[in-house]
């Protein structure tokens, strides 16, 4: 029986008084935004609010309601419904009841549709990719819509989690494609669109929201979130083991509490993994620790949720309050709209670059798994358990846009021209092995200005001002506090105090290479290789200069914790000093130039842009089906474009080459005694065969690199035209006059100058 809540009744005739005066408007697509936190039943409310329609909206409608975001929320949403509604009205699963023979959406009916299943569209022909929306012999779901809407019925679209992939171009073609009376969006952070609130003042739109401190004197969240509740300090402490320690205490205290309550809830704690490789190792850590308490995956009360099919174990009923389930591992947020109000404890593992907290994984365990609150104030609060460095919690809200969709691939196809053929070659760099030599190198160099002495360290000590007293070593973990439900749901920063410990193996491991890492990272491309390079030989100072480190307790660990003890006063300027001789090296002397072999280049049949960066612009002959161009191209390039639009008479075709890469066409150059390659600004096929190759520059450009590429272009143009197979003319191409009235001109000398009488009316060039 679902809980009659006041405040619910209330959203769910705001909810219909909206729809009935945004259907009266009779306008297409008219938005509702449903606002509500999480755990205050948002799906049970959009039930009501349909079984409300089903009473008091006249005429023909029925209900598509899409739930965005991976996994299988469509189908915990569609149970939910099926429970609630009891037979009436009728609810469908789009993929299952929907596949090629259903015609129509029936009145009063509500489809349910997975967002995974509809999305998808191919990105060289931009056609929808699934089964569901592509055309083929039978009724896709886009039929189904055109047939309901030919029959007049009303659709009413209701859009589950509506932040997630709002405004990107998937989801509004989508929106597009179901074309429905009224859109409802519910979400607890919901994406308001520019103009709204004077859409919903002037009764173009509606807006409801639902106060969280309604929803908790209902009884339907927790009232408070308490963090590292009995976390003290103890020298002796294994962190990540003592954390795992308390959260299995609590549970058990909660289990006994809810057992003298009346209640068979069987409370749930889940431990989220860091995303690195470092959660992998403590995936095991926590399996192990667990098995050692009787609780594995075999006899169900362990689950685990992760991204490999293999790694989801135990998931089948989880979420009723009665599972057997008492621990749960994941690692990146749990699915948007996953409901398992059972979860009261959160075990949360720090990624070692990232200090936040997400609102929507606090949000999993604020639920009450009852919907009310019970007589023992303990079980109406959540509890987090972490090692979240600091004394200030910075909670965000996790963005699920999917960036496939905010960034589209956009498909170039060529039109069939006959392609040209031109044989050319590339510039091969490769780096010498000089880079091991180089840094011990410089090690040595910063060792002996600072006059350190192998193996004396006493002295070495001195000089360096080294403290090794390693009891000095902790690290500031945030202390127990308690916080309001209300402000986790709205504020960004929860402040509290911190407590000492020392550093631990496996946390000083951590924190050594993240140290580490902040100077390999910023040289090289191989980050690991420069990584591991430089923790060899930090080692070796340290073993040779610094301390004995056979007479070390744990000698590579102690090794770090002196490390880290005196970073910031010691290794880090040494090592940037290191850094600063190692990037003393020439150039030269670490990359090796040679030419590749020749090749006959052709320019792709196929190739993608962007959406955003990218904008389509009506200039025929494209060698490409449409012409998609640089949004930031420069005023010499447009105005070459518009001198091309100005004469497609004598041109067969043209493209824009691109700056980089192999598919795209260049010629080796050289400056400064270094050679590299050219990548020509335009391509340019004309109708009697010659093919021209133009770089576009300002009449001014005098620089050195110009200089070279003309040149280089001039040679290559020679060389190719000495052959005889084809005819190429092309050279720098400068405009003389304004934007407003270009007049091009062009620099096709073997020695390239600026000079007014080196340069050439560019019709001259076109209009043989």
């Amino acid at each position: 029986m679902i809980k009659d809540v006041w405040y619910q009744n209330v959203a769910v005739n705001e909810l219909l008084s909206y729809t009935k005066q945004l259907l009266n408007n009779g306008e297409k697509n008219s938005l509702i935004i449903f606002k509500a936190p999480t755990g205050s039943g948002k799906t049970v409310m959009a039930a009501k609010f349909i079984k409300k329609c089903l009473k008091e909206l006249e005429g023909d409608y029925c209900f598509i309601w899409i739930s965005i975001g991976k996994g299988d929320l469509h189908l915990q949403s569609k149970a939910k419904l099926e429970k609630i509604f009891q037979g009436y009205p009728m609810v469908s699963l789009l993929e299952k009841d929907y596949f090629g023979w259903k015609k129509e959406i029936d009145n009063k009916e509500i489809v349910v549709v997975n967002w995974e299943k509809i999305r998808d569209k191919d990105s060289e022909t931009d056609e929808w990719a699934n089964i569901l929306m592509r055309d083929g012999e039978k009724l896709n779901f886009r039929d189904v819509l055109a047939n309901t809407r030919e029959t007049g019925r009303k659709i009413i679209l209701i859009i589950d989690e509506s932040h997630i992939g709002k405004g990107t171009t998937r989801t509004e073609e989508i929106k597009k494609e179901v074309n429905p009376d009224i859109i409802l969006e519910m979400s607890a952070t919901p994406k308001i669109p520019s103009g709204f609130k004077e859409h919903v003042a002037n009764g173009k739109a509606g807006y409801v929201e639902v106060d969280i401190k309604d929803v908790i004197d209902a009884g339907m969240i927790k009232k408070k979130l308490v963090v590292n509740e009995g976390l003290n300090k103890r020298d002796d402490m294994v962190m990540d083991l003592e954390l795992l320690e308390l959260a299995f205490a609590k549970r058990n205290e909660l289990k006994k509490a809810l057992e003298q309550e009346d209640s068979d809830v069987n409370p749930l704690v889940i431990i989220q993994l860091p995303n690195s490789e470092e959660g992998n190792i403590k995936k095991e850590f926590v399996i192990q620790s667990l098995r050692e308490k009787g609780i594995t995956i075999e006899n169900r009360k362990l689950a685990i949720w992760l991204s490999d099919e293999e790694d989801k174990v135990n998931l089948e009923t989880i979420t009723s309050n009665t599972d057997t389930v008492e621990f749960l591992l994941f690692k990146q947020a749990i699915d948007t709209g996953w409901d398992c109000p059972r979860a009261s404890i959160l075990l949360k593992y720090r990624e070692t670059s990232s200090e936040t907290f997400e609102r929507q994984t606090l949000g999993r365990i604020l639920r009450m798994p009852e919907q009310k609150h019970y007589e023992n104030d303990v079980l109406n609060k959540a509890y987090v358990y972490t090692d979240y460095i600091g004394s200030v919690l910075n909670i965000i809200d996790e963005d699920f846009d999917f960036p496939d969709e905010n960034i589209n691939d956009i498909p170039l196809i060529a039109k069939g021209y006959e392609n040209i053929t031109l044989v050319t070659q590339k510039i091969k760099r490769k780096k010498k092995d000089v880079v091991k030599e180089a840094l011990v190198k410089a090690f040595n160099e910063i060792i002996n200005e600072k006059g350190l002495v192998k193996l004396d360290y006493s002295l070495n000590k001195e000089l360096l001002k080294i403290n090794d007293d390693l009891s000095q070593l902790t690290e500031k973990i945030i202390a127990q506090i308690e916080i309001e439900t209300e402000d986790i749901l709205q504020k960004e920063q929860i402040k509290g105090t911190e407590v000492e410990f020392q550093l631990d193996d496996f946390r000083t491991q951590r924190l050594f290479d993240k140290l580490l890492k902040k100077h390999s990272n910023a040289i090289g491309n191989d980050k690991n290789y420069m990584f591991n390079l430089l923790k060899e030989n930090i080692y070796s100072l340290i073993a040779y200069y610094v301390t004995d480190i056979y007479k070390l307790r744990n000698m590579l660990i102690d090794a770090q914790r002196i490390f880290i003890l005196n970073y910031e006063s010691v290794f880090s300027k040494l090592i940037s000093d290191v850094l600063a001789k190692y990037k003393e090296l020439k150039e030269d002397d670490q990359i090796e130039t040679t030419f590749g072999e020749p090749f006959i280049y052709t320019i792709p049949e196929r190739d993608n842009v962007n959406s955003i960066t990218y904008e389509k612009v009506d200039i025929g002959k494209y060698f490409y089906s449409e012409c998609y161009l640089e949004k930031g191209r420069s005023k010499p390039e447009r105005s070459f474009e518009k001198y091309l639009k100005n004469n497609l008479n004598i041109i067969r075709y043209w493209v824009k080459n691109g700056d980089n890469g192999s598919k795209y066409f260049s010629i080796p150059y050289q400056i400064k005694g270094k050679y590299s390659d050219f990548y020509p600004d335009y391509i340019v096929v004309f109708e009697d065969g010659r093919i021209g190759l133009f770089e576009t520059k300002d009449k001014l450009d005098d620089s050195q690199q110009t200089k070279a590429k003309a040149e280089a272009l001039y040679e290559y143009i020679h060389s190719v035209n000495s052959k005889g197979d084809v005819e190429l003319v092309g050279g720098i191409v400068a405009n003389f006059g304004t934007e407003e009235i270009p007049y091009l001109k062009i620099n096709r000398n073997k020695n390239y100058s600026t000079k007014q009488n080196e340069w050439d009316d560019l019709d001259n060039v076109f209009m043989v």
